[in-house]
């Protein structure tokens, strides 16, 4: 028996997406805070939240974003979306308050960041290839 709640469960949700689909989808934000649907306390509902973003401000000179929990301020981190709603999570405020299951939803889109460009280098050395393969082929 499939366990629906696995089945629809966020993490693993970037592993279900197709390799085409996945090449372009922007992974990292440099302006996270003018994406639409940000929201500054959690959202209600019981849907569970993913990694939809990751950024990194350092070195910017923007201003620190603000973390949906304790509105503690930091420049790294991730844009989780939780029901449509999006809202910022520190790296240090998620690893404490979500503790593993963080851990897990982190992974998960780590994977998708190296397995995106693993797509893309695979979809490089094709093109660059190609014209010496049509070549041998003649």
């Amino acid at each position: 028996m499939i366990d629906k709640r696995k089945e629809n469960s966020p993490v693993g949700r970037w592993a279900k997406i197709e390799d085409e689909e996945l090449l372009g989808t922007a992974l990292d934000h440099d302006s996270p805070q003018t994406l639409e649907n940000l929201v500054t306390s959690l959202p209600d509902g019981s849907d569970e939240p993913f990694v939809e973003y990751s950024y990194d401000l350092r070195g910017s000179g923007q201003e620190s974003l603000h973390c949906v929990h304790d509105n503690h301020p930091h420049l790294k981190g991730f844009v989780m979306n939780k029901g449509g709603k999006r809202f910022f999570v520190g790296h240090i405020c998620g690893e404490k308050i979500y503790g593993t299951i963080f851990e897990r939803y982190a992974a998960d889109f780590d994977a998708a960041v190296q397995r995106k460009d693993a797509l893309r280098r695979a979809k490089e050395i094709k093109q660059a290839t190609e014209p010496f393969a049509d070549y041998l082929e003649e």
